[in-house]
C-alpha cells in the first residue's frame, strides 16, 4: 500500500479514517452503524487539517 502526499498529510493531522477514505475516493468496506459522521464532525476534522497547513 502507498500513500499520496494528501493521504500522508491527512493521516499526520488526525483526519478519521472513513473520511479520509471518502475524500480519497476508495470505497469504504465497513459496516454501516448509525448515521456516521455528521457533517459538522467531518468539517470541524477538514478544518483542523487547514490550520495546519
Amino acid at each position: 500500500m502507498y500513500f499520496t502526499a494528501l493521504a500522508a498529510c491527512l493521516l499526520r493531522a488526525g483526519v478519521d479514517f472513513v473520511l479520509r477514505c471518502l475524500l480519497l475516493g476508495h470505497v469504504v468496506n465497513r459496516p454501516d452503524y448509525g448515521a456516521g459522521g455528521a457533517m459538522a464532525y467531518r468539517a470541524a476534522q477538514l478544518l483542523d487539517y487547514l490550520v495546519g497547513l
